[in-house]
């Protein structure tokens, strides 16, 4: 069978197409389910960080109305209460970019404020579209997979896992599409809506590792907590671009200090240059050393949500059918030698400890069996 939508060949009892994501035409009524029955469990009251068991999310409706735009859903799932440390963050950031707003243009305090809001809530909206995960995809050296080795192995493992989670939650984009990191770390990661992101090491672990890892995040893409680090990376561009402004008029001040020292050409000239060397030095290193805290900030405020839906997007593996690939691939994440690096890592730091998560997922395999 071929795809309609960008004709390239799949498996004959394929829902949505692997390469596209497209949902291909069933010709048969829905009375045959390809997907096996998701297991259920009724949802635990008490937090999944004091329980010690898994919790099950309850599969998010998929959005109506004006919340079909993602930028809107975004704003909407911020005012939860486990959102709250990511929306100080956020206010934090308008006020910085407020008060820039009216120091350069001497502006009123409430309308440097309202241009920091509408300055940020712009870059934010880039940041949870497409765009920026093309920009993070770029970061992380995330590439369209070409070897058609590779393509044979992964795409009808990805696309088994694609199939049963728009089973279990609908409300997964029929677009969503994997890239490759050549990085030899086994590791997997998921963003904004449609991006799923693996690396080469990831062809080293049996089928149904590969399989367990993709549904972890299939249900990160589930529950739609894939947009904080899209916020906190991207959607920090413009605090990133003051800071280089601000270097740049440091660097500037410094040539002309510079200059004016040399055209003196006495000792207080001279003085004139070192002060100048001096205070570049010291305004420069405040400056990218505010940029380094600032968006390691995010991250801690973000990094218990984070932990929570790391277990969650574990749940959704296992409901899938993946429990034991998902053990299996945690037992060997604890003997590998190798670690994420760069980017990679920053995705990979607010992860719970692998011990806890191992036992989360036998507790939750222990209660299905």
């Amino acid at each position: 069978m071929y795809c309609i939508n960008c004709g390239k060949q799949i498996r004959d009892n394929s829902k949505f197409c692997c390469y596209c994501g497209a949902k291909t035409p069933d010709p048969v009524k829905e009375e045959k389910e390809i997907a096996e029955p998701v297991p259920k469990t009724e949802e635990k009251a008490e937090p999944a960080e004091h329980s010690g068991e898994i919790v099950i999310k309850e599969i998010t409706a998929v959005p109506e109305g004006i919340r079909k735009i993602y930028f809107v859903d975004f704003l909407y799932r911020l005012m939860k209460k486990e959102n709250i440390p990511l929306a100080i963050y956020l206010v934090l950031n308008v006020c910085i970019i407020g008060a820039v707003m009216c120091l350069f243009f001497a502006l009123p305090v409430l309308w440097g404020m309202l241009a920091g809001l509408l300055v940020y809530a712009a870059t934010i909206a880039i940041a949870v579209s497409p765009i920026g995960e093309a920009i993070l995809r770029s970061q992380t050296a995330c590439k369209k997979i070409q070897n058609r080795q590779v393509i044979d192995r992964l795409y009808p493992l990805f696309s088994e896992v694609y199939e049963k989670a728009k089973v279990a939650n609908p409300s997964i984009s029929s677009d969503v599409r994997m890239f490759m990191n050549y990085d030899s770390c086994p590791n997997a990661f998921a963003t904004g809506r449609r991006t799923i992101c693996v690396t080469a090491g990831l062809l080293d672990l049996p089928d149904d590792q590969i399989k367990a890892a993709l549904a972890h995040e299939f249900g990160h893409l589930s529950h739609r907590d894939t947009d904080r680090f899209l916020v906190v990376y991207i959607g920090n561009i413009i605090i990133l671009a003051l800071g280089r402004l601000f270097q740049i008029g440091v660097m500037i001040f410094d040539v002309i200090m510079t200059i004016t020292a040399i055209v003196m050409n006495n000792r207080d000239g001279l003085w004139m240059l070192i002060l100048s060397k001096l205070s570049s030095w010291i305004t420069l290193f405040i400056i990218n050393g505010f940029l380094a805290i600032w968006s390691r900030i995010g991250l801690l405020l973000t990094n218990k949500t984070s932990r929570e839906n790391e277990y969650l997007a574990d749940a959704f593996s296992c409901q899938l059918g993946y429990g034991e690939g998902l053990l299996a691939f945690f037992n060997w994440m604890q003997q590998m030698e190798d670690r994420p690096v760069g980017l990679f890592a920053a995705l990979s730091q607010d992860h719970p400890d692998t011990d806890k998560r191992i036992a989360r997922v036998q507790n939750y395999l222990a209660v299905i069996r």
